[in-house]
């Protein structure tokens, strides 16, 4: 289905606004192909998730009953990684 990128990224921080726009693309090409919405979503955030980042997305998919995991991923330095996952939607 491809990747999605974002128009503007600013440094390390990324709009609600732009992080549904791309989301949102994804979910209509998933329902083209297969006349169905998908179920559930994972969300990889390559970086620290910032409070309220994916706020607006996570609302607009439980409106479409779609659940949805965001993971975000922290690296420091090289050879080492923090993953952390955050449980939402259903």
């Amino acid at each position: 289905m491809g990747w999605e990128l974002p128009d503007v990224q600013r440094g390390e921080t990324f709009s609600g606004k732009a992080i549904w726009q791309i989301v949102s693309k994804l979910v209509l090409k998933f329902y083209q192909r297969y006349n169905r919405l998908p179920k559930k979503l994972l969300l990889m955030r390559d970086g620290l998730v910032q409070k309220g980042e994916f706020q607006q997305t996570i609302e607009e998919l439980k409106k479409k009953n779609i659940a949805v995991d965001v993971v975000g991923v922290r690296k420091s330095g090289a050879g080492k990684w923090d993953m952390r996952i955050i449980k939402m939607g259903k």
